[in-house]
């Protein structure tokens, strides 16, 4: 700011990025360690949900998705087993979209270093 010559300012805004607090709270729906309600809304205001987005879109919508945003691989694959899976019962918590996702993918690709239901 001596650079800049600015002497004095009336406030600082910081963006510190995600809460840890938010992403581990198992009933905001983040993670998939404890079973939560499949939420994800930054914004708990927001009215749309992952439950929302899980259950009602369409294999390609899903997969678009997952490939898009999560460059996941088997997007396709988890796309499909969504789908299949909505259809006898529909996704409700965090443990089992990963399970559903678990499923979808390859034995040999479950050796990765990160959870392989973290993308998605």
């Amino acid at each position: 700011m001596a650079d800049l010559n600015i002497t004095q300012v009336d406030g600082i805004l910081l963006d510190l990025g995600l809460s840890s607090f938010q992403l581990d709270d198992a009933q905001r729906g983040f993670g998939f360690r404890a079973e939560g309600p499949l939420d994800m809304r930054m914004n708990q205001e927001s009215p749309l949900t992952a439950f929302d987005l899980v259950n009602s879109l369409s294999q390609k919508e899903i997969s678009s998705i997952l490939k898009n945003f999560g460059q996941e691989r088997w997007h396709q694959r988890i796309a499909r087993n969504i789908v299949a899976q909505r259809s006898e019962k529909l996704i409700e918590t965090t443990t089992e979209l990963c399970n559903v996702v678990l499923r979808a993918i390859p034995r040999r690709s479950k050796k990765e270093k990160i959870h392989p239901a973290t993308r998605t």
